[in-house]
Parts: C-alpha cells; sequence; structure tokens
C-alpha cells in the first residue's frame, strides 16, 4: 500500500486532486484486502510535513524504510483513534438507552439509536424505513427521543422535519 501511494502520487495522473485521490486510495486497498478501511487522511493532515518528506525520500531517494515506517505509524495510530470513537459511540448509545429505559422493549425509539448512531442526522421517513415501522411510529420514536434530549430538531418546522443527535455529532467532530 505505501509503495503503490508513492508511485501514484509520483505519477500525478490527473489535473487536480490527485492528493485526495491518493489518500481515498490506500482504505480502499485496505478492504479490499478484507481489512477494514481506516482514515488515514486526518492522521496524514496532522503530520502534513513528515507525510510529505519521507514521501518525498522515497520517491527521489529510495528511502523506502522510513516512508513504509511512517504509513505503518499512520495505520496504526488510525485504528486505535477509530477503536476509540466506537468505544465513545458505545457509551453515548449505553447512556441514551438508560434515558429511555421506561419505554418497552419492543419501542421503536429504541431501535431507532442505532439508526442514529450510524446517521446522527434523521427525519421521520428516514426512521421509518430503517426501522420497516409506520409513519406514525416513526413520529411517536422522534418525540421520544427529543424528550430524551437524545434528538433535537434542527429548526426547519412542517414536513420533512430534520433531527440531530448533538451528542454523536460533538464526538465525531473530535481531533
Amino acid at each position: 500500500m505505501a509503495v503503490l501511494h508513492a508511485h501514484f502520487e509520483l505519477v500525478h495522473p490527473f489535473i487536480d486532486g490527485n492528493g485526495r485521490v491518493g489518500r481515498m486510495l490506500m482504505p480502499l486497498m485496505l478492504a479490499a484486502e478484507g481489512h477494514p478501511p481506516v482514515y488515514l487522511a486526518g492522521f496524514l493532515k496532522k503530520h502534513q510535513a513528515r507525510y510529505y518528506g519521507t514521501l518525498a525520500e522515497a520517491q527521489l531517494r529510495e528511502r523506502w524504510p522510513e516512508w513504509v515506517g511512517f504509513l505503518a505509524e499512520a495505520v496504526v495510530a488510525s485504528c486505535l483513534d477509530s477503536i476509540r470513537t466506537a468505544e465513545d459511540l458505545l457509551a453515548i448509545r449505553a447512556k441514551w438507552g438508560q434515558r429511555l429505559a421506561h419505554l418497552r422493549s419492543d419501542a421503536s425509539a429504541l431501535a431507532a439509536l442505532d439508526v442514529i448512531l450510524a446517521s446522527p442526522v434523521v427525519t421521520a421517513n428516514g426512521i421509518k424505513a430503517a426501522l420497516g415501522v409506520s409513519f406514525p411510529a416513526a413520529n411517536t420514536a422522534i418525540a421520544q427521543l427529543v424528550d430524551a434530549k437524545i434528538l433535537r430538531p434542527t429548526g426547519k418546522l412542517g414536513r420533512n422535519r430534520t433531527f440531530m443527535a448533538d451528542e454523536v455529532i460533538a464526538r465525531l467532530d473530535q481531533p
């Protein structure tokens, strides 16, 4: 993956967007090999000078061990960050479950929690489709989630109202 990325960046096949495409190809290569795709771009941006430096050293002076080591470090750090994010999201999910403990176990609001973790901006139609419930059931679930301060309306009134899970958005926004 490291060698292919270095060669892709050296060839620079497109007029624009080579960096974005090159950084996107790495998680896709991991996924193609059966590994979970890992978000590497954040680490690479945070360590941009080192990224460019070790990449250039590999391309121009054939110093591959430093480049491969740097990219391996990026994969490990990104995996650890993904684990921390997942753990934090599961903790949020558990807290939400406690807030809704008074509901019946088959309540749509409880089933919607996993949907909200995956997509923290939702509509009643989105909940309806994701859960396979009626529109009134989805609306009831959203009302219960708003009452529990899990969702908040974004301000748009009327049809197609949108609701946001601020705790999830805040966690995903952390570096």
